[in-house]
């Protein structure tokens, strides 16, 4: 990505900004005062349009939790179904 090498980027600022950008929810986990800092830069540059289609067109995107830790027979996520709004809730 074009981005990575010119503004010398990581990687996890360029996704971040394309999960912004994509309308994601993003939740960035940080204990670094560095790496605080540059998740909230990423406000401060855009992703080219390529690179932003190169990103959306990866082959395969996958959740990295299926989010089973959240169900409860008594709270409001009782399946998976409950808590995930797409049709992929494995």
């Amino acid at each position: 990505m074009a981005e990575l090498r010119a503004f010398q980027l990581a990687t996890f600022e360029v996704l971040i900004r394309w999960a912004l950008r994509h309308g994601t929810s993003v939740l960035p986990k940080s204990t670094s005062a560095d790496h605080i800092k540059a998740n909230l830069d990423v406000m401060g540059w855009e992703l080219s349009h390529e690179d932003y289609h190169k990103l959306c067109n990866l082959p395969i995107q996958m959740r990295m939790v299926n989010g089973s830790f959240w169900l409860h027979p008594r709270g409001p996520y009782k399946a998976l179904h409950d808590l995930w709004d797409d049709e992929t809730s494995a």
